[in-house]
């Protein structure tokens, strides 16, 4: 399994992938397996089978902070261990079944995923090589793994983070104190790899380098 950090101490599980999911999306694109990867790597986080199967592999405990899982399975995210595999069952998005996900607006809402029971069933042994490259975290410790996953690649911050008011309105069970926590971490210097941090300077505030005054680096808010 290629995995490059363990974020928890004496854990069984390697949580951040050896690169970030669009080094695989570019490699894949543009050949006949690109559908397959873009099942697995994109689509299959929101099979509710999925959500429950890895729910019931890890007696119903985060691998992150090891508390319980969320009851509403909504705040629970499957997260990549590996972007590298394929849907073995399905060779495009036509061929995938509709699952019913409304929304307070579109009540009869459904999404295109993956058929991993029928999978399971009737593949067992990819089935089960697919779900050992995911794992079931609570969507705050998801957030705080990806802005962990930022130091450790190197990378400038991920798109995909959620902002402030998207965390608190989405998971009402998220203290706003924890989220105002996490935000500080939203940058790397660009210069070095630290952390940046809030400051407060005589023209206001400014991100500048944790690695002062080693690193002068700042940019503006």
């Amino acid at each position: 399994m290629e995995s490059s950090t363990i974020f928890k101490d004496g854990g069984e599980y390697e949580f951040v992938p050896k690169y970030p999911k669009y080094v695989y999306g570019n490699a894949f694109k543009n050949t006949e397996n690109y559908e397959r990867w873009v099942i697995f790597a994109c689509l299959m986080q929101a099979s509710s089978f999925v959500k429950n199967y890895l729910s019931r592999r890890q007696e119903g405990k985060c691998l992150y902070c090891g508390r319980a899982l969320y009851e509403n399975d909504y705040y629970n995210i499957v997260h990549h261990r590996s972007y590298l595999n394929l849907c073995v069952l399905h060779s495009s998005k036509k061929s995938l079944i509709r699952e019913s996900k409304p929304t307070y607006k579109k009540p009869n809402r459904t999404i295109p995923v993956p058929n991993c029971e029928y999978c399971k069933w009737h593949n067992g042994e990819d089935f089960e090589e697919c779900m050992q490259n995911l794992v079931i975290l609570h969507d705050d410790c998801h957030t705080k793994l990806h802005f962990n996953e930022q130091k450790f690649t190197n990378n400038k911050p991920v798109k995909y983070v959620k902002k402030e008011k998207e965390i608190i309105s989405h998971n009402p069970e998220m203290k706003r104190k924890v989220t105002k926590k996490m935000l500080t971490k939203t940058r790397i210097c660009k210069r070095c790899g630290e952390q940046m941090v809030l400051r407060t300077g005589k023209f206001g505030q400014f991100f500048g380098c944790s690695a002062f005054p080693e690193c002068e680096y700042t940019e503006m808010i």
